[in-house]
């Protein structure tokens, strides 16, 4: 799963995805509700960068700065991608990420099988990654040039969700 950056759609990273792909991995470039520049909005309110990131993440009303309706936040996003592939191409597998979905009928993101999952994504589409990766363990994480929310309130210099907890799991193991 690979998410762009502010503003950006996926086709923009055709060769990041094309790489991925022919290293065998089954790729996803997802669109999802990246209008808002978090450093502008958040600017130096170290508070605002986590809440507004799983707000486009997970949806909801969690932050002032942005906002995301929820069909176009990441997690209604794939879900739906996911069911369609699942639905269209059934021998591919693509309903094995959806192992966990309880069929309430409404995209959650516990109904997503993370674990399953190698995230990527670029500048903002990276510190989102981190987010989903601090919210349930992956695969793996792979950051082009983001994430860091930089901000200088209170003496910080990066944003208080960085604080988050790691999800410690065993990683596979690679030769």
């Amino acid at each position: 799963l690979f998410l762009p950056g502010t503003q950006s759609e996926p086709n923009k990273y055709n060769d990041v995805l094309s790489m991925a792909a022919y290293a065998g991995y089954r790729t996803i470039g997802l669109s999802y509700d990246n209008t808002t520049r978090l450093e502008t909005a958040c600017a130096n309110n170290c508070g605002c960068y986590g809440p507004a990131r799983r707000e486009v993440v997970f949806g909801g009303t969690l932050s002032p700065v942005v906002t995301v309706q929820t069909g176009d936040t990441i997690v209604h996003r794939l879900y739906q991608l996911l069911d369609y592939l699942d639905a269209t191409y059934p021998a591919e597998g693509w309903g094995t990420l959806l192992s966990r979905d309880d069929h309430d009928g409404i995209p959650e993101f516990t109904d997503i099988d993370w674990d399953a999952i190698v995230i990527s994504g670029h500048s903002q589409g990276a510190g989102h990654a981190m987010v989903i990766s601090k919210t349930d363990a992956v695969d793996g994480i792979l950051l082009f040039d983001g994430g860091n929310d930089a901000c200088t309130s209170g003496g910080r210099t990066y944003a208080q969700w960085h604080d988050s907890p790691d999800i410690l799991v065993q990683r596979r193991a690679f030769n």
